[in-house]
């Protein structure tokens, strides 16, 4: 039924059984989104301890020990933040453990070549330098283009492990056996410390091409002191 009001219009009647359906309908809804952003929440604590939990297996702050002199840019003291899982890219410092069958523990050293780069001896690269410099040197070309070479003083094998690579770089047998040098294989690694005359740090003259299995860490950045 419907009934006129005062300005002659016609004014539904409403009943109360009319309403009460939307009523419910309108009060699921309401509970329906209460009860999604409630598992949003949920969602998002539990995802964020997950993120953290991985952060802190991952990601460790260390310090540089007192007798740690061997990257210049890192002298004892610096606070670093470290990766476990890392990509290894060229100038990552790394933190590497060399198996049982050497006589190092671990060693802390810079990368300067990976997979696909070629090591040279400079007598069949760079005729031009003047080899009565001290120390012995290498050419590392980045991907085998030799426009991007760089050279590394100082590199003289005493222990090395890789036959190959201490053939590739030992000048003079480069030149005989008519090889411009080593390509570094899939999985390893060329690294050396700045710090050449410290005796106590293995790198690629101790120990040949590190193994991608033998790296446990690299520096991923410095914290502000």
């Amino acid at each position: 039924m419907a009934s006129a009001g005062a300005s002659g219009r016609v004014r539904p009647e409403y009943n109360e059984l009319d309403l009460k359906p939307k009523v419910l309908v309108n009060t699921q809804m309401a509970l329906d989104v209460q009860k999604t952003k409630k598992w949003m929440r949920r969602a998002v604590l539990a995802g964020s301890m997950l993120f953290l939990l991985y952060a802190v297996y991952r990601f460790k702050i260390e310090t540089i020990p007192d007798d740690w002199t061997v990257i210049s840019t890192l002298p004892p003291g610096t606070r670093i933040v470290t990766d476990s899982q890392p990509t290894i890219y060229r100038e990552n410092v790394i933190f590497f453990e060399p198996p049982a069958s050497t006589k190092y523990r671990f060693g802390f050293a810079r990368v300067v070549g990976i997979p696909g780069d070629v090591v040279s001896s400079l007598v069949e690269l760079r005729p031009d330098i003047d080899l009565n410099d001290p120390g012995f040197m290498i050419g590392v070309a980045p991907g085998g283009d030799e426009s991007k070479l760089q050279t590394f003083r100082d590199f003289e094998f005493t222990d090395a492990l890789d036959t190959s690579l201490r053939f590739a770089v030992s000048g003079t047998n480069v030149a005989s056996a008519g090889q411009a040098g080593y390509k570094i294989p899939d999985g390893f690694y060329l690294v050396l410390i700045d710090e050449r005359e410290n005796e106590i740090f293995p790198d690629s003259r101790h120990v040949g091409l590190i193994e991608e299995g033998w790296i446990k860490w690299r520096v991923l950045f410095v914290m502000p002191r």
